[in-house]
């Protein structure tokens, strides 16, 4: 007979003990997990503590390209001459100023200074003749104007002397007719010896007459003697000035300026120090436009012992990049191993398409960028590999606000 007690809704002791039994299995485990687990406040304060103790570093990333610090120059000739002799190759480091090279003009113009420096000896060896020989004539004219005085002094003495001689006797012989005359008066002398000594007085005047239309003539053609012996020596003097300034002196070392200028621009210079990065035109070729700019171009140089990336910037992270910002540099095609480091030195103050092309079908191509430079801290190891493309990682987490924005570029 089954009790009353026994039975709980029909169910019978045994089927409830077994009911019971199952349950606290179920319930047990979870109670046990809930005393180890904290409560909601605790969960939220611990998310809290791991979020403040743990800060993702802040950067900009960015694909670039590898170049020499001061860019690849071309180093460039007159179009359409031909080279002759290039005497670097492609990797030779050359110092600014170096011959590098030789235009097929270099012997024409060579030929051409020495013809102009042989001109100019020979005009200095005619203008030392020439002068030699207007001074030695001018040096006669000197002496002879100078002694030309007293020349014509003595000759103006003679005359004079005459002149004064024929005055004396024609004094004297004016007295002796006075003389004659008187004693004829008293009939001491015939009429006939007054008559000869009248013609001894009128030839002395005649006499007189001539020396002293003589002595004027001296005295005028002294003074035409010397004015024109003066002018002489003014024409041989200026004769030698005029020498001097029609000289091929002048002339042979203005020639010889330009024959330099010439032979200058036939030489290929190294307008900097750097490596030769790529020949663009070789001996025996004509001299090309070959960067489309209107000048011909022989070869590309740079200074690599200087290196920096170019990277590329997005326009909306520019705001975030500063002057002395450090940056990572890796190869995207393993052309080099390490990790680069460097510094951001210039930001460019323009903004471009981009330039250096994501290997993602999916990244935009139009996308405006602003070109950053960042010096490297080891240029040794990417010293040959001008224009690689590199990703660039910016570490804008310093704050750099009060530096310089760089230099435009």
């Amino acid at each position: 007979m089954v009790k009353a007690s026994d039975t709980v809704s029909g169910l019978s002791a045994s089927q409830i003990t077994l009911i019971g039994l199952g349950l606290a299995a179920l319930v047990l485990p979870f109670i046990g997990i809930r005393s180890f687990l904290p409560t909601s406040s605790q969960s939220t304060e611990q998310s809290n503590l791991d979020t403040s103790s743990v800060t993702l570093p802040k950067q900009v990333s960015a694909l670039g390209r590898i170049e020499p610090v001061d860019g690849v120059l071309t180093v460039g000739a007159p179009i359409n001459e031909i080279l002759a002799t290039l005497t670097v190759n492609e990797g030779d480091w050359i110092e600014e100023g170096d011959v590098i090279g030789y235009m097929r003009s270099h012997s024409e113009r060579l030929a051409q200074l020495e013809a102009a420096k042989q001109s100019l000896v020979n005009a200095k060896v005619r203008l030392r003749a020439e002068t030699r020989f207007n001074q030695a004539q001018i040096t006669e004219s000197a002496t002879d104007y100078e002694a030309l005085p007293a020349v014509q002094s003595e000759s103006l003495l003679a005359s004079q002397a005459t002149v004064d001689r024929l005055k004396s006797e024609l004094a004297f012989a004016y007295q002796e007719l006075e003389r004659f005359q008187f004693l004829n008066n008293q009939g001491a002398i015939a009429e006939r010896e007054i008559d000869q000594q009248q013609a001894n007085v009128d030839q002395l005047k005649e006499q007189l007459r001539q020396a002293e239309a003589q002595l004027n003539q001296q005295n005028a053609a002294s003074d035409r003697e010397l004015a024109s012996a003066a002018a002489q020596l003014n024409t041989l003097k200026v004769g030698a000035e005029r020498v001097q300034a029609d000289s091929r002196v002048e002339t042979a070392l203005r020639d010889i300026q330009l024959a330099e200028v010439r032979v200058e621009n036939s030489l290929i210079r190294a307008p900097i120090s750097g490596r030769v990065l790529r020949v663009l035109t070789n001996p025996g070729e004509t001299v090309s436009d070959i960067n489309g700019r209107g000048k011909g171009a022989i070869l590309d140089m740079g200074n690599t012992r200087q290196m920096l990336v170019v990277a590329e910037v997005h326009e909306t992270s520019i705001s975030d990049v500063k002057v002395g910002q450090t940056a990572v540099v890796t190869s995207r095609n393993n052309a080099f191993d390490e990790e680069l480091t460097g510094e951001v030195i210039a930001i460019g103050n323009q903004i471009f398409k981009k330039d250096v092309l994501n290997d993602d079908p999916t990244a935009r191509v139009d996308a405006r960028v602003v070109e950053v430079k960042i010096l490297l801290d080891n240029p040794e190891i990417v010293a040959g590999l001008t224009n690689l493309q590199v990703e660039i990682d910016i570490d804008t987490s310093t704050n750099t606000a009060l530096s310089p924005v760089g230099e435009t570029f």
